[in-house]
């Protein structure tokens, strides 16, 4: 979070191209790094609960397992593409919250943090010495991208902490009727 404030303050001071690329690669590090995270927290304490099934404990653990040419079962890195493991990340860490949270894929900003990172895999991995190059319109696009992405994960908390709120009133009617 750090880089990806001092990268904003880079920009707003000395813009340059050389502050929108590192803006870009600090958002989708910063992005990709908490969904990591929020996906191990998620995979460590749901292996007990009966509401999440087999496929989803694999797909957070990020394996999947193949059968070799000689007949045995090995294990394999299954890394979950940027946008499906955002979405998926922010289902799974709700649910683990007993709570239920669909990001909102119908609107310009969904469509912003795809383009954003079209932006950051030309910026990564480029072709041409233009695709290096961040246009004014590139970045506004990709700042309406980063912002419903940043927006995704305060609902997603948000509707984690009601659930928490629900279920912690509950214990507290279920403790008052054992006294």
């Amino acid at each position: 979070m750090s880089d990806l404030n001092q990268t904003k303050d880079l920009c707003t001071t000395a813009d340059s191209q050389f502050a929108r690329r590192m803006l870009v690669r600090a958002f989708f590090a910063f992005i990709e790094g908490l969904a990591f995270h929020l996906r191990q927290i998620t995979l460590a304490s749901c292996r007990e609960m009966p509401n999440f099934s087999e496929a989803e404990i694999y797909a957070l653990a990020e394996k999947k397992y193949v059968v070799t040419e000689q007949g045995k079962v090995r294990e394999t890195d299954n890394y979950l593409p940027t946008a499906a493991g955002f979405l998926f990340t922010l289902r799974m860490y709700a649910k683990l919250h007993g709570a239920e949270y669909e990001p909102s894929r119908d609107s310009a900003g969904w469509a912003d943090f795809k383009i954003a990172m079209s932006i950051r895999d030309s910026i990564t991995h480029p072709k041409t010495a233009e695709k290096l190059e961040i246009t004014d319109a590139a970045l506004v696009t990709f700042l309406q991208g980063a912002d419903w992405g940043r927006a995704s994960f305060l609902a997603m908390y948000e509707a984690c902490e009601e659930a928490d709120r629900h279920y912690r009133s509950i214990q507290a009617r279920q403790n008052e009727g054992r006294d």
